[in-house]
Formats: structure tokens, C-alpha cells, sequence
């Protein structure tokens, strides 16, 4: 991904009140502090470029970051079964949380049809991620936990899972406190569980092997 193209979008780290200790990042048309992702980092960098809108794209989609289809060149070999297709930002180091985005899921339909969010991200060996799709069971729709071994989930197997429809962009808000994190989309609760175990770390979007669209990406320090 050239600089030049990355630099469309109009990502800004914003540090809050002095003191505080909390930060946000916060994507906006008015631009900020910094006019690129230098402080993203992805797994499989060929996978992703950056989209700008046209046609019958909603209004308040301007830029998306695209997370391609294609196989890459040089597919992210993770050292234990985990997701491969991550954009994690490098700062700040979260515990609690509120992440806001729109998501378009552009992969086929199928019950494993994910978009993933990766946080308390401290290697690629240790970190959580929701996993979000339309079947949940045992592999799928659920909090995951990878801890130097394979991923597995760690709340029960829920009702219902996240039908990511075709064409259409979801809102999602994902909110982490202590050991409580829950996911509304378009203002439905989606998931919510109380077994996170890990601390702070980083925080991400991708998927396990699918594809989609992320835009107006916002993350608060709770």
C-alpha cells in the first residue's frame, strides 16, 4: 500500500485531557493530527488498500479501508490456528475500550462468514478477538483466546449469531470493561460475554479468512 494512497484518509491521534491518560483515534473529514494508517500494521499488507466511494455509497462514507479477497503474495503463516487478515493499530495500548466502525462483510454467505476484532493484542501468540458471524458454535461467533496455543472460544455457544447481509454497511460498537465486552450492531447487542481474561494491549479489525470494509474506525480509552 503506497503512502500516497494511504494517505486519503483522514485518520487522527488525538490525545485527551492532560493527564488523563486516555486517547483516542478518531477518523473525521476534517482530518487531524496525522493523514495516514502509519500507526496501523497488517498482517497481510498486499491484502489491504484503501477504497475511496462513488455510485450509491452512503454519505457518510467517504474512504474505506479494503480488505481484498485475492490471496496475497505472502499469506500471514500465525504460529498457533488464528486469524489471519489483521490491521492493528500500534497505539495506544487499551484496556477498556469503545470501538465504533461501519462494516461492509464482502464475503460469500456461508455460516463462518466472519469480520473479526482483535484486542488485548500483546503478540501473535497471545490475544483476544471477537469473532463475528451469522451460525454460532463452537468455531464461530464467539470470544477467542489465543494463549500460545490454537484458538478457542471462551463463552458458551450463543442463540443467534451476526447475518452479515449483502451490500450493506453495519455500525458497530464494540465496548470492552474489565472483563465484559459487548458488540452492538445497528444498535442490536450481538454478543456480550463476561470471559475476558487477558489485560491491555492493542487493537484491531480483519477477519479469519474473509473479506470486507472498514470506515470511520473510532477508539476511545475507557
Amino acid at each position: 500500500m503506497s503512502r500516497s494512497n494511504v494517505a486519503c484518509l483522514s485518520l487522527a491521534l488525538l490525545v485527551g485531557c492532560a493527564g488523563s491518560g486516555r486517547q483516542v483515534i478518531d477518523a473525521s473529514g476534517d482530518g487531524g493530527l496525522e493523514q495516514d494508517l502509519s500507526h496501523f500494521e497488517f498482517s497481510e499488507e498486499g491484502a489491504w488498500t484503501l477504497q475511496q466511494a462513488s455510485g450509491n455509497t452512503p454519505e457518510r462514507l467517504t474512504y474505506w479501508l479494503e480488505l481484498s479477497a485475492d490471496a496475497p503474495a505472502q499469506p500471514y503463516q500465525p504460529p498457533h490456528r488464528s486469524p489471519r487478515r489483521m490491521a492493528l493499530l500500534r497505539e495506544p495500548v487499551a484496556r477498556d475500550f469503545r470501538l465504533e466502525f461501519d462494516a461492509l462483510s464482502t464475503g460469500r454467505s456461508y455460516g463462518h462468514r466472519d469480520l473479526c476484532v482483535f484486542f488485548a493484542w500483546t503478540g501473535p501468540a497471545r490475544f483476544h478477538y471477537l469473532h463475528l458471524a451469522p451460525v454460532p458454535d463452537e468455531r464461530s461467533h464467539n470470544l477467542f483466546l489465543v494463549d500460545h496455543a490454537a484458538r478457542r472460544s471462551l463463552a458458551p455457544v450463543f442463540e443467534e449469531g451476526l447475518a452479515w447481509p449483502d451490500d450493506t454497511w453495519v455500525h458497530l460498537v464494540i465496548e470492552r470493561r474489565g472483563s465484559h465486552v459487548v458488540v452492538h450492531a445497528d444498535g442490536i447487542v450481538v454478543l456480550s460475554t463476561d470471559q475476558v481474561v487477558l489485560g491491555g494491549g492493542r487493537v484491531g479489525v480483519g477477519s479469519f479468512d474473509d473479506s470486507g470494509r472498514f470506515a470511520n474506525m473510532s477508539l476511545e480509552e475507557l
